[in-house]
C-alpha cells in the first residue's frame, strides 16, 4: 500500500496494530562513555577482563582478542567493564569489529554476549550476536533499561592452519532520558 510522503505520524499510529514501541535512542541522545582502545601495548583497559587461551591486548588502537588453540571448549573470552544505565533513562550500547581474512578460516566464530546484573548475578540478555566470517561490522545493542551491563566476547579458533583474531574498537554507551522519548 502505498502511503506517500506527507502522510503524519499521527495518522500512521491510527492504523498500527503492531503494539511495538520503536524508539530512536540517538534522537537527543548523550554519550556516556566510549572506550576508544587508545593506550597501545599489553594492558588492558580499567575494568576488561581476558579469562580462557588466547590472549587480549590493545594494538594498533584496537583491542585484539586472539585465540590459537583448535578445541571448542577452550577458547578467549574476555569481559567488558561494567557500564551504568541511570534511573528514568533508556540506553543502548555499541562497538565496531573487524576480522582480517587472513586471521579467518571456515568454523572460526566469535560470540557477544550482553549481560546484566540482575540481584548480584550476571544474567545472559537479548540474543548473543554470532560472527562467521571475515569483514567488519558493527554490534548494536537491545534498548537497555536501567541497570548494569557488561559484554562478553568469546573468541573461538576452531581451526589448527592458524590464529583467529577478533579486533574490536570504538565502545560508546549512549542514554536519553525517559521523559524525552516518551
Amino acid at each position: 500500500i502505498g502511503i506517500g510522503n506527507d502522510v503524519s505520524v499521527n495518522t500512521l499510529n491510527k492504523y498500527d496494530n503492531t503494539e511495538i514501541e520503536v524508539i530512536d535512542i540517538k534522537t537527543n541522545a548523550q554519550t556516556i562513555e566510549t572506550e576508544t582502545f587508545s593506550n597501545n601495548g599489553n594492558t588492558l583497559p580499567t575494568g576488561w577482563e581476558h579469562t580462557g587461551l588466547g590472549s587480549a591486548v590493545v594494538s594498533g588502537q584496537k583491542l585484539v582478542i586472539t585465540d590459537n588453540n583448535t578445541s571448542n571448549s577452550n577458547f578467549a573470552s574476555v569481559k567488558s567493564k561494567t557500564y551504568e544505565i541511570g534511573k528514568d533513562t533508556y540506553g543502548k550500547l555499541s562497538f565496531d569489529y573487524s576480522v582480517s581474512s587472513s586471521d579467518y578460516r571456515n568454523g572460526d566464530k566469535s560470540t557477544i554476549i550482553l549481560q546484566k546484573l540482575i540481584n548480584g548475578e550476571w544474567e545472559d540478555v537479548g540474543t548473543p550476536q554470532t560472527i562467521t566470517t571475515s569483514g567488519s561490522g558493527s554490534y548494536k545493542s537491545q534498548l537497555l533499561s536501567e541497570g548494569e551491563y557488561r559484554l562478553v566476547i568469546n573468541v573461538n579458533d576452531t581451526t589448527s592452519s592458524r590464529t583467529y583474531k577478533l579486533s574490536i574498537d570504538n565502545v560508546i554507551v549512549y542514554t536519553n532520558d525517559k521523559s524525552i522519548i516518551d
